[in-house]
């Protein structure tokens, strides 16, 4: 469960290695922790931040295979600018899934844009598993894994 600083990596291992490192971006911290059981109950490590400064932190310790955040967050700054940011930081295309109840145009416009898949709220676990695994085997299955930005569209 997270601390109170919410700097935290958990995870269940299978065999050598986790499933793969989710980074959640949250500023909520109930449903910080409650993605957290989920995923880490699927196999996933995962880290939690409750904005991007603390994502950019963490990113430094633990290089997330996918990025999981709020559209809204605290603190200014948009679940949009994170990934961007941690994609730049990273110097790769890192997977991400943006989540939120918002469902009006310019937020799908923005998650296009930002080469993010977007869920709306409420969505179902095994929704957000489907689409973490997707973004996972994909990743996987490119040359070198995580995509560098050559060509990329940051």
């Amino acid at each position: 469960m997270p601390t109170s600083s919410r700097e935290v990596t958990t995870g269940v291992e299978t065999g050598d290695s986790p499933l793969g490192i989710v980074l959640v971006v949250e500023d909520d911290e109930l449903q910080a922790m409650g993605l957290s059981c989920l995923l880490e109950g699927a196999g996933f490590s995962v880290t939690c931040a409750a904005d991007g400064a603390e994502a950019m932190r963490l990113s430094e310790r633990s290089r997330p295979d996918l990025i999981l955040t709020d559209y809204r967050l605290a603190g200014g700054i948009s679940g949009i600018e994170t990934i961007a940011m941690l994609r730049r930081r990273l110097d790769a295309v890192v997977p991400a899934i943006i989540v939120t109840g918002d469902t009006g145009a310019a937020i799908a416009g923005e998650a296009v844009k930002a080469a993010a898949t977007l869920l709306y709220k409420p969505y179902s676990p095994d929704a957000l598993l489907a689409a973490i695994r997707v973004h996972l085997q994909a990743n996987a299955s490119a040359p070198g894994g995580l995509q560098d930005k050559g060509g990329a569209d940051q």
